[in-house]
């Protein structure tokens, strides 16, 4: 058969090749005079200060939180040895350009005086930064085995980049070592990191993170764990369908192919069927209502180790977890509908059908076929050969060896006299990135050189009898006084000096003032506090934000016990010599948070707030003022913790809320959980702060600058509590307060297991708020409509009379102040 012209692939116009050639140009450029020109010479002007001998960084380059590559060798690190111990977070692909630079410069900053470095991936931004000499890097890469090709393995290929490009734009550094799962594929490694001229670099020290596996007691918490979340499990086995991502990162998708229905038609009575999807993938699958007692998906709520210790069967497709997954030498199977396509984007080490130590399908018939028959059909000793071919310096001993390989003994003089306990590897991601951290720390050196001196000359003046000071910590809104102040000027006895926001201009003042001062009345461990020590004449009283003590804080915090900000520990120590502490919990919380007791009361004096009329009435006025749409609608706050999980469990809330509620209610939130909202829900959420922002950058003529400054003093998150009739929250110890009034308390935390046991949350505490926690989005949705049950009602009126005590302002003032 002849071709026809029209057949014959036709060249495409000039100008758009010369379009694509100038594109390529200008990026070219642009890579060029940052990876080869701006990076080299601010790494060059942070090296100038001299190598710590005790500063680790661990980089994050995509993860939003410490990822599971870095947790054991970081916990091991932090409870065996006093190190100064970093991490960053670059969030690659989750920043824009200025958040990102600023991430990077940072790093760059830190990274220059640290004598090791690890890493669990690549970026030409690392690959453009020098070792100094006397520095170490590795790498602990983020995968076992040699499955997937990657970096200069599919160069030219349509997921990997340029080859050319690659050569001018390394991804790598110069590393110490690269840690592999078995010397079977350090050449691999080589090919794919371009260090064919240095093979030894490629080590096969094992995996840290599969250190685990080897840890009985986390085997049996991980099916607890599962018992938990999943308690309709009962004694059925475990499928687990953990597919590796299509496409490129920034657009990854995830399969849709396996059958849940089919699968539950076999299988109903004997499995339970879990997915586990890749993290880069967005949106995922949903599990039907009808289906929720046979599948889940457990994606953010338990950790691929926790999956994988408690998974009977697992199914999988190309991703490297079958590696870690062939250490309990169990059956695996291989769904590739789209192994040929999947091949030619990516292509692999191996031959796939070699590869792999299971069998191989692309239906769901074939493979429910092979289940049902799996006790005849599985041959163990196919897993075993791939475990010891592909895993064997993977025996729960890894981090020892990487440990003692990137260290030596040159940190056994740092050893501690008895190792802390605990899990510290949520620290960091409580902690400020370090661009901030470096911001915060010069502005405070700044203001101690001016508050300090101050506050010196000013002591020697007598107190001023009846003079009280108030002062919030860094993460407290002022509204915490409200009432207090109230009550304050209510008796002639007293004069107020309200809280400031510190700046060069007014420090000097405030010093004065805290210096003559009878009272200072303070919440939390405020930076200026700690600059200086207060005169013993002075009471100083410390007046807790929270309604609850749902967290460890200040010398009980992990991040304390370790150091983990040190330059900020060492120069503003937390202080403990308070004359009387009042908080929510009648003292339980101040043996754990201070060194010394101090005489303890027990009520919330932010929670007087929502006994008070005209708070009330500001507060909601300001939220109708802003959103319009509000008026006449019951509003529901959304008081949510910011954190990865979150977005997903959001977005199975609001829909449940919507369907039921959509024409009688609002949802209220704060701008750090605006983004996380379907921008279908617009409309339907409001967000009262980003409200205001619009209309003070459209200059809206409606509102006078007098208003709009007023207006912003009225958002807070006790505010937003005030103005609504139900809260919903999740791991808020602030939201407990609506309890002190009619208002509806609602707890849905799906992913509670996992926060308590990253977080610090106290669970003796946390048992308070028992009778509010919702299930599911059925059982919030039926908490909305029925009311407050009667085991509500006690569990209120417990947390009322023990924790919410009425008027606590009138408590301390005649207690501790008369």
């Amino acid at each position: 058969m002849s071709l026809k012209k029209s057949d014959i692939p036709s060249k495409p116009a000039f100008h758009i090749t010369f379009l694509k050639n100038f594109y390529i140009f200008k990026r070219d450029i642009k890579k060029f005079c940052f990876f080869k020109i701006l990076v080299p010479f601010r790494y060059a002007l942070a090296k100038r200060r001299p190598i710590e001998d005790n500063k680790v960084i661990f980089l994050e380059i995509s993860s939003s939180r410490l990822s599971d590559n870095y947790k054991i060798l970081f916990n091991r690190l932090e409870s065996e040895y006093d190190l100064d111990i970093h991490v960053h977070f670059l969030e690659r692909e989750h920043s824009d350009k200025a958040e990102l630079y600023k991430r990077q410069l940072a790093y760059i900053k830190d990274a220059a005086t640290a004598k090791y470095i690890i890493m669990s991936d690549s970026y030409n931004f690392t690959g453009a930064l020098r070792k100094r000499r006397g520095q170490h890097i590795i790498n602990l890469w983020h995968a076992c085995g040699a499955f997937k090709r990657f970096g200069f393995s599919i160069a030219d290929k349509k997921f990997g980049m340029d080859y050319s490009e690659m050569k001018r734009f390394p991804l790598h550094p110069e590393y110490d070592f690269v840690t592999v799962s078995s010397p079977e594929i350090t050449w691999a490694y080589a090919e794919a990191m371009g260090k064919e001229k240095t093979p030894s670099m490629i080590r096969p020290l094992g995996v840290s993170r599969t250190d685990i596996f080897y840890d009985d007691s986390f085997k049996v918490s991980a099916r607890e764990h599962l018992l938990r979340l999943f308690p309709e499990i009962g004694d059925r086995k475990v499928i687990l369908y953990a597919p590796t991502f299509r496409g490129h990162i920034n657009r990854a998708e995830t399969p849709d192919m396996l059958s849940i229905p089919y699968f539950y038609e076999h299988f109903k009575d004997k499995y339970v069927l879990l997915f586990n999807h890749h993290p880069f993938v967005k949106s995922r699958p949903a599990v039907s209502g009808d289906l929720s007692g046979f599948a889940r998906d457990m994606t953010g709520l338990m950790s691929i180790e926790e999956l994988l210790c408690i998974t009977d069967i697992c199914i999988s497709d190309y991703s490297s977890l079958i590696f870690e997954y062939s250490l309990f030498e169990k059956p695996m199977i291989f769904y590739a509908y789209d192994l040929a396509n999947y091949f030619d984007w990516r292509g692999f080490y191996y031959s796939y059908d070699e590869l792999t130590p299971g069998p191989v399908f692309s239906t769901n018939a074939e493979m429910i076929s092979y289940i049902e028959h799996i006790d005849t059909l599985f041959d163990r000793s196919v897993v075993t050969r791939f475990k010891e071919r592909f895993m064997s310096a993977c025996d729960g001993h890894a981090t020892e060896r990487i440990i003692s390989e990137l260290f030596g003994n040159d940190i056994e003089h740092l050893k501690r006299p008895a190792p802390l306990t605990g899990d510290f590897s949520q620290v960091p991601h409580q902690a400020p990135q370090y661009y901030e951290y470096y911001s915060r720390l010069d502005f405070l050196k700044k203001i101690e050189h001016i508050f300090t001196s101050e506050y010196e000359k000013a002591i020697k003046r007598d107190i001023i009898k009846g003079s009280v000071c108030l002062m919030t910590d860094e993460y407290t809104d002022g509204d915490i006084f409200y009432s207090l102040e109230k009550e304050l000027s209510r008796d002639p006895g007293f004069t107020v000096t309200p809280d400031i926001s510190v700046s060069k201009e007014n420090a000097a003042e405030y010093a004065r003032a805290l210096a003559t001062a009878e009272y200072i009345i303070a919440s939390g461990q405020p930076y200026l506090l700690r600059m200086i020590d207060v005169r013993p004449e002075t009471k100083l009283i410390e007046a807790e934000s929270s309604s609850l003590p749902l967290y460890n804080k200040w010398n009980a915090s992990r991040m304390f016990r370790v150091s983990y900000l040190r330059e900020e520990m060492l120069r503003f120590p937390v202080k403990a010599s308070f004359s009387a502490v009042m908080d929510g919990s009648g003292g339980l919380n101040v043996p754990e948070n201070y060194d010394s007791l101090s005489p303890a009361l027990s009520g919330s004096i932010y929670s007087d707030n929502l006994t008070d009329e005209s708070y009330i009435k500001e507060s909601r006025g300001a939220v109708i003022r802003l959103c319009p749409e509000a008026e006449d609608q019951t509003l529901i706050f959304l008081d949510l913790t910011p954190r990865p999980e979150l977005r997903l469990i959001l977005r199975d809330l609001l829909i449940g809320i919507y369907e039921e509620f959509a024409g009688s209610a609002k949802c209220l939130v704060t701008p750090a959980i605006l983004p996380l909202v379907p921008e279908f829900m617009q409309g339907f959420v409001l967000c009262p702060e980003e409200s205001l922002r619009s209309a003070i950058e459209s200059e809206d003529e409606s509102f006078t600058p007098e208003e709009m400054s007023g207006l912003a003093d009225l958002l807070t998150e006790m505010r937003l509590i005030a103005a609504s009739g139900i809260i919903i929250s999740d791991y808020s110890d602030i939201a407990p307060a609506a309890l002190k009034t009619d208002k509806r308390l609602i707890i849905y935390a799906p992913d509670i297991s996992t926060y308590e046991m990253e977080s610090e949350l106290k669970p003796e505490v946390m048992k308070f708020l028992d009778s509010f926690f919702a299930a599911s989005v059925s059982d919030l949705k039926d908490m909305i409509r029925i009311g407050c049950s009667d085991e509500e009602k006690i569990a209120a009126g417990f947390i009322r009379d023990n924790f919410l005590k009425d008027n606590a302002s009138r408590i301390l003032i005649d207690k501790i102040m008369k």
